[in-house]
This record gives structure tokens, C-alpha cells and sequence, in this order.
């Protein structure tokens, strides 16, 4: 009876594994290729559930499910190591799958899933050339393998991604031509700091974001001229999006080498034309410093003759003119000065009458008060003295009196006199 017993028991017990396995949640092949993915990356302590057998009735860490199969993998940022492994391919339905900012090394694996929309490989340390290993993703829209150490030419594979609109390849050391990517509806791509040669296709013209720089691109001598639009240079790569600032666009790359692209160029005619104008505009600052500086010295100089003697006037007449001997022009008084800021403030017709009203009386009195006289005096107005001066010409400047310059004066009547102006 003991024998029976322990043969039930096993029957019961085979009986139970096999309806586990037939009644499976998940995809058999999916669960194998995440299994043969867990052991790549040396079964990591971070990866919770992994060590079980169904990842979609399961709770697995990083992976989701549609029904019974799996359709993401997000895996980033959890310091994971090893290689991906060799069974990727058998992830039939999986839509996106991002293992971004690990130590993960190695090759890329040949075997990629088939029907993925969004690649992220980007921050490991993947190396070594890339092989024809994009031939059949047809549905492969964003693909990020940026911040590795991928080197070699571009695959032909990649001339097949037909629905390819965002493409980044920054920093690493990639070399040869970017032919391959010629035809491609792309919108985004980036392929600066790597070793790309040879000529840039006239199609990248046409992608809205565009990043080139710090490559070993050349132009065709006598090749037509295009616009390529360009970013500023990012900082750090966002591993979620990629930069997003407005393109700028700059005209006929240089000859022998395509420079940083935050660089604009800059035709010799232009140059020459911002030189000549910058040249013309000092001329012309420089002409109209010197004549204000003229008109600003000519200036102090009358207000500093206005002002140093209250009994002359140095520059234009601005006085009435007396006619004296010369005895009669040592004893004539000082005459009371004008207060400056009185005569900044008046025309001179205005200080000329000011300054008779001021002195014409004192000055008679004075003479009457001595007694003696020595000759008549007479006052002018400007206007007279302006007539026979000759507008006060340099021709008829006779000298300098203590009271101010004398003039020769030609009047009407005749008489030609010396007229002391003050």
C-alpha cells in the first residue's frame, strides 16, 4: 500500500507541472528570451521577479504586458552590467525597449526585435562595429545609440529603415560616409562628435534638427549652395527627448572642413561690407566731434572774455563805441560789470543797450566832476560801428587798447577814426 501511495504522489505532482506549463500565461519564447536577457546581464538583484517563471501574470520589474506577451522593457538607469544577450529577436511583440544609462558592454547582438517602434541603447559602453542588424525593422521610428563606443563604418541595414524619423549617434567613433542615412524621413538626427567623412548628402537640408559638428566633412569645389539648419550644441543629451530649440540655418559649408556648427559663416562680403561701414561711420563721428569741439571752444572763449572784464568785451562787439583823445581813455571810470549769468542770457543787441544805460550817465558825471575834457565823446550803435568797421574786419584791427581792440572806423561824413570797442 506505502508503494501506491508515493506512485499517486508523483503522478499528481507530474500531472500538476504539466497543466502549469500548458495553462502559461505568457508567450513561452518571450519568457525564454527575458530569461536568457536576465542571465546576460548576471541576474541583478534590482531586476525583481525575474527569477520567476511568467513576467506578465507576474509583477517583473521594468516589464509590461499586453494580454500574454510582452510589449515593453524599461530597464534604464539601474547600474546594470553584462551584454544583451542573444534571443532579443524573440520578443515578436515588443514596442519599445530601453536599457539607456547602464555598464552594459559588448557587441550589438544581431538578433533585434522585430517589430520595435522605439530603441534606446544610449549611455553604456557598447562597442565594435555594427553589422547588418536593422534589415527588417520596418517599424523602427526613434533609434538612440548615443554615448557608447560604437566604431566603423554605417551598416547598409541602416538604408532600410524606411519610417526612421529620429536618429542619434553622438559621441562615438563612427567613421566613413552618412550616404546610408541620405534617404531617410528623418526630422531629427544627430551625428556630431564622431569620425564622419566624405560629403554631406543635399538631403540634410530638408531635417528640421539637425547636429553635424565635430566631424571631417568636406564640400565640392563648385557645388550649388544650400541652407542646413542647425542647434546649438546641447549640453548633456536628454535621454528622453532630444533638443528642441529652433533650428538657425547657415549657407555654403567651407571647402575642406565643416566647423562646430554653432560657428556661423561668414562671406567675405559681408566682412568687407561691415568694414567699410564701420570705417565710414568713424570718419564721419570723428568729422562731427572735431566740429562741435570747434563750435564748443569758440564758445567758452567768448563767455571767458565776457567774463574776465567787466569793462571789455573781446569778442563780438557788444557795446556802444565812444569816440575819445587818449587822455580821455585813462580817466575814464570802470565801468560796472554785467553779471554773467545776465549776459548768457541776452542777445547782443539786448546787452549792447544794457550797457549804455549802465555807464552813459556815470561816465558824464565823471567828466563833469574833474572839470576838464579833453575831447567830445560821441556813442555809437553797433549797427554804425559794424558799418564802418567793416563788420569789425580783421583789416581794420588797429591793435589792442587797455579798454579792448581798436578799430579804424570809416563814417559817412568822411572821417576816418580809431574807435576803442569795450
Amino acid at each position: 500500500m506505502v508503494p501506491n501511495r508515493y506512485v499517486h504522489l508523483n503522478l499528481v505532482l507530474l500531472s500538476s507541472i504539466l497543466i502549469s506549463q500548458c495553462f502559461a500565461f505568457t508567450h513561452p519564447p518571450e519568457v525564454l528570451a527575458l530569461k536568457d536577457l536576465y542571465k546576460s546581464l548576471n541576474y541583478p538583484l534590482v531586476l525583481k521577479g525575474w527569477n520567476g517563471s511568467d513576467p506578465c501574470e507576474e509583477s517583473w520589474t521594468g516589464v509590461a504586458c499586453s494580454g500574454s506577451v510582452v510589449t515593453h522593457i524599461k530597464i534604464q538607469g539601474l547600474n546594470l552590467t553584462g551584454h544583451l544577450g542573444s534571443k532579443l529577436y524573440s520578443l515578436n511583440n515588443l514596442t519599445k525597449l530601453d536599457v539607456s544609462c547602464n555598464n552594459i558592454v559588448g557587441e550589438m547582438p544581431f538578433g533585434l526585435p522585430p517589430n520595435a517602434t522605439h530603441m534606446n541603447l544610449s549611455h553604456n559602453s557598447l562597442n565594435g562595429p555594427i553589422g547588418d542588424v536593422f534589415t527588417g525593422l520596418d517599424n523602427l521610428k526613434e533609434l538612440d545609440l548615443s554615448y557608447n563606443n560604437f566604431s566603423g563604418d554605417l551598416p547598409l541595414s541602416f538604408g532600410s529603415l524606411s519610417n526612421l524619423t529620429t536618429l542619434f549617434l553622438q559621441n562615438n567613433r563612427f567613421t566613413g560616409s552618412v550616404a546610408y542615412l541620405a534617404e531617410l524621413p528623418l526630422t531629427e538626427l544627430n551625428i556630431q562628435g564622431n569620425m564622419f567623412s566624405g560629403i554631406l548628402p543635399q538631403n540634410f537640408q530638408f531635417i528640421p534638427n539637425l547636429w553635424i559638428g565635430g566631424n571631417k566633412f568636406r564640400a565640392v569645389d563648385n557645388s550649388p549652395s544650400w541652407t542646413i539648419p542647425l542647434d546649438n550644441i546641447p549640453v548633456e543629451h536628454n535621454i528622453s527627448r532630444p533638443p528642441t530649440t529652433q533650428a538657425s540655418a547657415i549657407k555654403n559649408y567651407p571647402l575642406h572642413k565643416v566647423s562646430e556648427h554653432k560657428k556661423k559663416h561668414m562671406g567675405p562680403g559681408r566682412v568687407a561690407f561691415i568694414v567699410v561701414g564701420t570705417l565710414v561711420a568713424t570718419g564721419v563721428a570723428l568729422l562731427v566731434a572735431i566740429h562741435l569741439n570747434k563750435l564748443r571752444a569758440k564758445k567758452n572763449l567768448n563767455l571767458k572774455r565776457l567774463e574776465s572784464s567787466p569793462s571789455s568785451f573781446h569778442s563780438r562787439p557788444t557795446s556802444a563805441t565812444i569816440e575819445v583823445s587818449s587822455t580821455a581813455l585813462d580817466e575814464i571810470p570802470p565801468i560796472p560789470p554785467v553779471d554773467s549769468a545776465t549776459v548768457s542770457l541776452l542777445g547782443p543787441m539786448q546787452l549792447a543797450s544794457l550797457y549804455l544805460n549802465n555807464t552813459e550817465e556815470p561816465l558824464r558825471r565823471s567828466f563833469s566832476r574833474r572839470g576838464r575834457s579833453t575831447g567830445r565823446m560821441k556813442v555809437y550803435t553797433v549797427a554804425e560801428l559794424e558799418l564802418a568797421t567793416n563788420s569789425f574786419s580783421e583789416g581794420n584791427l588797429l591793435g589792442e587798447g587797455s579798454l579792448g581792440p581798436v578799430y579804424r572806423a570809416e563814417f559817412p561824413d568822411g572821417k576816418v577814426q580809431p574807435k576803442a570797442i569795450f
